[in-house]
């Protein structure tokens, strides 16, 4: 139990330095329109703090259970998948914002990110994000009986949220930042992005 709760420290500590962006000047051009403004600057920040709130409510069950049930206390096959997949979200997001702060010291506002993750999808902030939601879904999936009866009533409001941010939003998102990057981009960015995929490299 004792791994598993070391493991979900680590895991809410990373994700709170992935709220929100080290610097909001290399972000201003992609914050267009009231969807996209209201899917950025409050709907992505308040899903990652939601995920440390479930985290810490999961370690807080785990240890509160510890003498009846060793559901919690030990790693199921979900387990070992779901919660190494969130920290490696954390982690990948973390990385972009390390290269996207450097590009940004170097004044490289002319030219298309293209190091680090971004020489592998063009979209790997997006990715870790979707990661460490799928992990909020499983989160909320396995605490659901265990929280308060009319917080269960909106459990399928808040996962319908989820998949409907997570496909149109996201994918309107994504667009619309490739529509800008194109424009102010042209050849760089036509170059760049035939030969990546968007979110899973040489996949998807």
């Amino acid at each position: 139990m004792l791994m598993k709760i070391l493991f979900m420290i680590l895991e809410t500590v990373l994700i709170s330095f992935t709220i929100t962006p080290p610097s909001y000047r290399t972000y201003d051009i992609f914050i267009d329109g009231f969807f996209n403004n209201i899917f950025y600057n409050f709907y992505v920040p308040i899903s990652l703090f939601t995920v440390i709130i479930l985290s810490l409510w999961y370690m807080v069950v785990m240890v509160y259970q510890s003498t009846t049930t060793k559901k919690f206390s030990e790693w199921s096959n979900l387990d070992l998948i779901i919660f190494p997949m969130i920290t490696t979200g954390a982690l990948l997001r973390i990385y972009c914002y390390k290269v996207i702060t450097s590009e940004c010291f170097k004044c490289n506002d002319n030219k298309v990110i293209s190091s680090g993750p971004y020489s592998c999808i063009r979209h790997p902030l997006y990715t870790g994000y979707v990661m460490i939601i799928l992990g909020r879904l499983y989160l909320c999936w396995v605490l659901h009986n265990l929280i308060p009866l009319w917080v269960q009533k909106y459990f399928w409001v808040v996962l319908g949220i989820d998949i409907w941010f997570l496909t149109f939003g996201l994918y309107n998102r994504v667009f619309s930042e490739e529509q800008i990057l194109a424009s102010k981009f042209e050849r760089q960015w036509r170059e760049y992005s035939k030969n990546k995929k968007r979110f899973i490299p040489y996949v998807f």
